[in-house]
């Protein structure tokens, strides 16, 4: 498990951890042709934090950023500098794939994070390659994409939003099991989301590395964590000033996530849509077709 900062968690005395992930663009300064990455300096003072072993880049991010890093001129020097500040591996960035949009839209996110990845990568920074895919075939493209490379040695892949809920989840899920038997070789797999689903990959892929935010959003809202009798963790509003400094509380709350995420208990989240039921009465098994080349006649 690595912990994810979208901000500042220290100002004073930064906090120590051996890896620390930050979103891609947050590596990143300056406006247009002047964006740059940021250096060790500038990472360590904007988080408060010292990632002692190095930082992970995650990819994933609200459109608004991720779409920032397609602009960038000068991939190669750009991603070398994030290297040279500390970043020892990131994720290729995870531009959207739109479920109301004509299917070449989708096709052309697939190609811009293979492109992403390439040039991350080609620039001497390890990066996973990023897995989208609105149908089944996407992910039968993705396999073949890999298993044509040996230098694919890890993925990623996110249960955030449209694969966050159980019923999807399992769906894919069951896409990126039948993606690694494809491929036939050992693969890590970065996982942002639900604990719960990064445990789930563990049987399928050699190294499953989950990503989460949790800590850092839980230390902003002033949040301690504890541990009943039953081992489930849960949190209370932390005693005394709210503007106490909240370095030591982030810190303690990143243990408890790791212990947590160690531990035997997890179980599923249940699926809100499971509940209520509002699901139409037939639910198509994938958006989309499998071949964009037969949409074409929608244009003419």
């Amino acid at each position: 498990m690595v912990t994810i900062l979208e901000g500042q968690v220290a100002q004073r005395r930064p906090v120590e951890l051996d890896f620390a992930a930050i979103p891609l663009t947050r590596a990143l300064t300056g406006r247009g042709r002047k964006t740059r990455a940021k250096t060790a300096a500038e990472l360590k003072r904007d988080h408060g934090v010292v990632a002692k072993t190095g930082w992970v880049l995650t990819g994933i991010e609200d459109d608004r950023y991720v779409e920032r890093s397609w602009g960038l001129s000068g991939l190669r020097e750009t991603f070398k500098a994030m290297k040279e500040a500390g970043a020892i591996f990131a994720t290729s960035p995870n531009y959207s794939l739109y479920l109301d949009s004509p299917r070449q839209d989708n096709l052309h996110a697939m190609k811009r994070i293979a492109w992403m990845w390439y040039s991350m990568n080609e620039a001497g920074l390890p990066t996973a390659l990023h897995i989208n895919g609105r149908t089944d075939f996407d992910f039968e493209r993705w396999a073949a994409f890999i298993a044509a490379r040996p230098e694919v040695t890890s993925i990623a892949f996110e249960f955030l939003t449209g694969a966050k809920l159980g019923v999807d989840a399992d769906r894919y899920i069951a896409r990126l099991e039948k993606l690694r038997a494809s491929v036939g070789r050992p693969l890590l797999i970065a996982v942002r989301g639900a604990a719960e689903h990064a445990h789930r990959l563990e049987k399928s892929f050699e190294q499953v590395l989950w990503l989460d935010a949790t800590p850092y959003f839980k230390a902003m809202h002033r949040q301690e964590p504890t541990f009943g009798a039953d081992e489930v963790l849960r949190y209370r509003p932390r005693q005394g000033s709210p503007e106490a400094p909240i370095g030591a509380l982030f810190k303690r709350l990143v243990s408890a996530a790791e212990r947590r995420y160690h531990s035997s208990s997890l179980t599923l989240t249940p699926s809100p849509q499971q509940v209520l039921d509002l699901r139409p009465p037939v639910l198509p098994p994938q958006v989309g077709t499998d071949n964009a080349a037969d949409q074409l006649h929608l244009f003419t």
